[in-house]
């Protein structure tokens, strides 16, 4: 069960980790932005993105080994769905849906707040009960056969 608690406090620090990172994701692309001053280089901020996805997998995996409820491990798998997404919207050819870019940035944070608030619930909380194994049944002896007497008819 000590692997199970380890992978709940795991869970709930990568939890902050992300929701650290997507704050520092928008610095990066605030000091990249052209007409804020910035130097027009991406490379830092899709590289760090990079990092956040593959914290999101680690997210969504560590979700299933601490035991943590379908809800928690559904949000972890749309996490890192909104992440894929996310690296394919900043390639779309319409301008119009490359620019849905920073609103789904957006929602990853609030999603991302939201798994690692809820991350810390399940530190302390108590383990799922493991489910008991079946008791195996003993092993029935069939019964000896009746011990048979010979007949005149079996001795041709």
């Amino acid at each position: 069960m000590w692997n199970v608690r380890f992978a709940r406090l795991g869970f709930a620090i990568l939890g902050w980790l992300f929701v650290a990172l997507t704050f520092v994701q928008v610095y990066l692309a605030g000091t990249a932005v052209e007409q804020l001053g910035g130097t027009k280089d991406f490379s830092t901020h899709q590289a760090m993105g990079f990092v956040i996805m593959i914290i999101a997998l680690v997210l969504l995996l560590l979700s299933f080994t601490a035991r943590l409820p379908v809800k928690m491990a559904a949000a972890s798998a749309l996490l890192l769905a909104l992440m894929i997404v996310q690296s394919i919207l900043v390639r779309m050819v319409p301008p119009n849906l490359e620019a849905l870019h920073p609103v789904n940035g957006f929602l990853i944070a609030l999603l991302g707040l939201w798994v690692a608030w809820r991350g810390l619930s399940f530190i302390r909380a108590p383990l799922p009960v493991e489910p008991e194994r079946p008791v195996p049944a003993p092993a029935t002896v069939p019964p000896a056969p009746e011990p048979h007497e010979p007949k005149e008819d079996d001795q041709l």
